[in-house]
C-alpha cells in the first residue's frame, strides 16, 4: 500500500549516481587529513594551518565557519600550509571551525572532516 508507493517515490527521487572519481577514496572522505592546529586548539592570528596533500590534487580550498556554519573566510592554494589573513575579524575565545577540500582535475572535490579551534590572539 503505502509503504511501495513511498519507497517508490524515494527511489525515483534519488539523484542519479555518477561513476566515482578515480581521483577520491569513496570509503574515506577525510583521508585529506588536517595536520594543524589540531581539534579544539587554541589559535593565534599567525598560527599555520597545515594539512596533508591530496595525490594528483590542483588545488585545496580552505574554509573557516563559525559557531552556527557561516563561512567567515574561503580561500583556494595550491600550497597545503596557509595562515589566516591579518584582516579576518574573528572574535577572542569564540570557537571557529576549518575543513579543507581538495580539488582534482576531473571537477571531484574531497572534504576533511571539521577541526574546531578556539580563537586567542
Amino acid at each position: 500500500g503505502l509503504a511501495v508507493v513511498v519507497a517508490g517515490l524515494v527511489v525515483l527521487l534519488q539523484p542519479e549516481r555518477n561513476e566515482i572519481s578515480r581521483y577520491r577514496d569513496s570509503t574515506n572522505f577525510s583521508s585529506s587529513q588536517l595536520l594543524d592546529p589540531a581539534d579544539g586548539s587554541n589559535v593565534q592570528q599567525q598560527t599555520a594551518f597545515r594539512w596533508r596533500s591530496m595525490q594528483e590534487a590542483i588545488a585545496y580550498r580552505i574554509t573557516v565557519h563559525d559557531h552556527v556554519g557561516l563561512i567567515r573566510w574561503e580561500t583556494v592554494s595550491s600550497e597545503t600550509t596557509i595562515t589566516l589573513p591579518s584582516h579576518l575579524d574573528l572574535k577572542r575565545g569564540e570557537r571557529y571551525f576549518w575543513r579543507v577540500e581538495s580539488l582534482f582535475p576531473d571537477q571531484s572535490s574531497q572534504r576533511s572532516q571539521l577541526n574546531a579551534f578556539i580563537y586567542s590572539p
